[in-house]
């Protein structure tokens, strides 16, 4: 199994977890700095960095693109580096990437892996009134089905 493989599994099977909540205090808002370090207490509205998002009343955050989303999903993930969509990067072993694999009624679905290799996970995206988000992720390894989303990958 490949590093970026392993990373990125690490990613999408951390977030589905920490989407399933706890029954604790919210944390206060963070986001990504521009060096990808998580900053507790940043304002999570109105910023022009690459994954400023906005918060609704509800606590749901969005983004303005879904490059940005992706960008603010891994970026919570320890040793991910997140270069950006896959047709404006170089070739790099050690980055992850993002590539959009098909549109279906639920949302986007981005392929994410290592650019000019082989995906290793999908995120779904939606845009919803605060922006995009990521709402589910799937990483193929043969031991957890398929949601219904990604009948739209081909």
């Amino acid at each position: 199994m490949t590093r970026v493989f392993r990373i990125v599994t690490a990613a999408l099977v951390s977030a589905a977890l920490a989407a399933c909540g706890v029954d604790e205090t919210p944390e206060a808002a963070t986001r990504p700095s521009a060096t990808g370090t998580p900053m507790p207490g940043a304002s999570p509205v109105g910023d022009a960095s690459p994954a400023a998002p906005g918060a609704s009343p509800t606590g749901e955050i969005g983004y303005a693109s879904p490059d940005r989303a992706v960008a603010g999903h891994l970026a919570t993930v320890s040793g991910v580096r997140y270069v950006g969509l896959c047709e404006q990067v170089k070739p790099d072993p050690e980055a992850v990437c993002a590539i959009r694999k098909a549109t279906s009624d639920q949302g986007e679905v981005y392929g994410v892996g290592a650019p000019f290799s082989r995906i290793d996970g999908f995120l779904l995206l939606r845009e919803g009134p605060t922006g995009w988000r990521v709402v589910d992720t799937y990483a193929p390894d043969g031991e957890v089905s398929a949601p219904t989303w990604m009948a739209a990958v081909r």
